[in-house]
C-alpha cells in the first residue's frame, strides 16, 4: 500500500482476524478519502481486508473484492452507518464518486463499497 490515506488508517483497513494482512486498493482508498471529505464526518471502516479464513467466518464470497493477501489486493470496505439515512445519503455520494459495488445493510448498519473490476460491476443490491 503506497497510497497513504488521510483518514483511513492501515490498522483501520487491516483484517480484522488479527493476521494483519493489509493490502489494499489505492484506488479505494482514495475513493474512501474522498467519500469522507464529501459526507463532513468519520466513516468508521466494519470491515476492510479479510483473509481467506476470515472471510469465510464472515460469510464472505469466494471472490470476494474484501479478500487480500496471497497476490489478491483489497478492492471493498463496509462502512458503518447509525441509520437508515446515514446509508441514504452515503449511497449517493458513493455512487456520484464511482463506486462499481454498493450493498446497503440497514438491519446491521453498514453499506458495502467496492472498486471491483473483475465482478459484474456495476451493480447495487441490499442484503
Amino acid at each position: 500500500m503506497s497510497y497513504e490515506s488521510r483518514y483511513f488508517p492501515r490498522a483501520e483497513m487491516a483484517c480484522k482476524c488479527g493476521c494483519g494482512v493489509c493490502d489494499v486498493s489505492e484506488v479505494l482508498l482514495q475513493k474512501l478519502d474522498a467519500l469522507r471529505e464529501r459526507m463532513g464526518h468519520a466513516l468508521p471502516v466494519r470491515s476492510g481486508c479479510r483473509c481467506e479464513n476470515h472471510n469465510r467466518e464472515e460469510g464472505g464470497k469466494e471472490h470476494s473484492p474484501h479478500l487480500a493477501g496471497a497476490g489478491r489486493v483489497c478492492k471493498a470496505a463496509d462502512i458503518q452507518v447509525g441509520t437508515p439515512r446515514q446509508a441514504y445519503y452515503l449511497v449517493g455520494e458513493a455512487l456520484d464518486l464511482g463506486f462499481v459495488g454498493i450493498g446497503p445493510n440497514t438491519q446491521k448498519g453498514f453499506v458495502h463499497l467496492d472498486v471491483a473490476d473483475s465482478l459484474p460491476r456495476p451493480a447495487l443490491w441490499t442484503y
